[in-house]
């Protein structure tokens, strides 16, 4: 038989919360103020020495849009998890652990091997701080959520 979970401690539920909001900030940057996401990716991508051929309004229209995106797509992958937090990971409750880990883990792999291939390793690093940032409690949150 199986006993109920403990829930997880308050400081890592609050540091999760802290970090969810600020990835929300960022992805409302990205949403509403191009330039900042332009700086960054220029920096990310070609740190700071930007190609002339992607200097064109055109294309600088575009890549404003392409980060639009990404932020709108991270405003709803961080409300979503932040809805699990408080619900149920705040409650103990085993599977929004997983809910957090697999996503998670999923998104670092991936993005974080094609920037490594495609030759963009800055972006890499910069992913690692992002998935650090919610693997840590994670990580030292695991064995609330392990049946006992």
């Amino acid at each position: 038989m199986m006993s109920a979970q403990t829930k997880p401690s308050a400081f890592w539920y609050a540091w999760m919360a802290i970090i969810l909001f600020g990835i929300a900030g960022f992805s409302l940057m990205l949403l509403i103020y191009p330039v900042g996401a332009h700086f960054l990716f220029d920096w990310i991508a070609f740190q700071g020495d930007v190609p002339v051929e992607i200097e064109t309004p055109k294309v600088r229209q575009y890549l404003s849009f392409i980060y639009g995106v990404l932020g709108a797509v991270m405003l709803g992958w961080t409300a979503l998890f932040y809805y699990i937090l408080y619900y149920p990971f705040k409650a103990g409750k085993r599977w929004s652990w997983y809910a957090f880990a697999i996503p998670l883990t999923l998104w670092f792999t991936t993005d974080s091997v094609l920037s490594v291939l495609s030759g963009f390793w800055l972006n890499a690093a910069f992913n690692s701080v992002f998935f650090s940032a919610l693997a840590i409690p994670l990580g030292a949150t695991f064995s609330s959520f392990r049946s006992r």
